[in-house]
């Protein structure tokens, strides 16, 4: 089975929510690349590991994608940025609510700055539908992190 076969199984498994075939198939696809495939591989792991809710696995696995497309872009890429929005997800399910903000802040920063550069509707599209996801968490950390604050 090639890479494609591979994600497209593992796209209907996660449809299916056979997350333990899912992760199966994206272990072969992280297996069978190399370098920024690889990269974009693990975030698939983490983002099955996060549905799974195994959390510190998924932050683990999108720590390991980060450190493969920070040196290749950046530490201020919008590459590596989307590392931290799934950094963000993971670290407000950890509890750790001012990282989770500070991870999905600095998202919400690299792909505002990216999307001045893309011409695609679809791909600006997207982008900004993660941007107000990303901004929805941030509220929600903020929210929480007040009230932890009042309640001391």
């Amino acid at each position: 089975m090639n890479l494609e076969q591979i994600q497209s199984k593992m796209m209907m498994a996660v449809d299916e929510e056979d997350y333990h075939l899912a992760l199966e198939l994206a272990h072969k696809a992280v297996d069978l690349t190399d370098s920024e495939k690889k990269a974009w591989c693990l975030l698939n792991v983490a983002d099955i590991l996060i549905k799974q809710k195994n959390y510190e696995k998924a932050g683990k696995t999108a720590i390991k994608a980060g450190q493969i497309l920070q040196p290749m872009y950046g530490a201020d890429s919008y590459e590596y940025a989307y590392v931290c929005l799934y950094l963000g997800k993971v670290y407000f399910n950890l509890n750790k609510y001012e990282v989770s903000r500070q991870c999905l802040d600095f998202f919400v920063q690299s792909a505002k700055s990216h999307l001045r550069n893309l011409t695609d509707v679809e791909d600006k599209a997207n982008i900004e539908l993660l941007i107000e996801d990303a901004r929805m968490g941030i509220l929600a950390n903020s929210e929480i992190i007040q009230h932890n604050m009042l309640m001391e």
